[in-house]
């Protein structure tokens, strides 16, 4: 199977597109588990592990302006 190959089990998804379904199923689950004891929000985890604000608000489907105040609000 060559990398132009769509036939395959993932179809033509990038590499970069594969991990974003990973880390947006990952964050989901993990939304769903925190709004039983609200640990820490996702954006501080992410904003904590070296993500830009642009990136994280795209990353939980978010405005930037609203991922901004959350982690000003940590602060």
């Amino acid at each position: 199977m060559t990398s132009s190959d769509s036939s395959g089990p993932l179809g033509s998804a990038t590499a970069e597109q594969l991990l974003a379904a990973q880390l947006a199923i990952l964050i989901a689950d993990r939304e769903e588990r925190v709004k039983k004891s609200e640990p820490q929000k996702t954006e501080l985890v992410l904003h904590a592990a070296g993500f830009e604000v642009p990136d994280i608000a795209r990353i939980l489907g978010k405005k930037v302006d609203t991922v901004r105040k959350v982690i000003q609000r940590a602060q």
